[in-house]
């Protein structure tokens, strides 16, 4: 961080997630999660590990999937976004 660019540091930030701990409505449901195909299949473990990569909050099992995303605000824009990049990549 002390030898860091002023640019490096801006593209980090532009990526940055803060943990909400509260027990809000779920901006993405389990609904969307299955229609993601990311809770059951064949390929639902694979296709959570390139979500968790892209969206920066790591790998997650099916159960832990929502907990993860609620607790990272992923915004439903962003959560989509991504699963079409997946979808795209296969």
């Amino acid at each position: 961080m002390e030898h860091a660019s002023p640019a490096a540091i801006q593209a980090a930030l532009a990526h940055l997630y803060t943990e909400q701990v509260d027990e809000a409505q779920p901006l993405i449901t389990q609904h969307d999660l299955i229609q993601a195909g990311l809770l059951a299949g064949p390929t639902a473990r694979k296709r959570r590990e390139q979500l968790g990569e892209r969206l920066g909050i790591g790998y997650v099992n099916g159960k832990q999937l929502p907990k993860r995303l609620q607790l990272f605000q992923i915004q439903p824009a962003d959560f989509w976004a991504a699963v079409d990049q997946l979808t795209t990549e296969e």
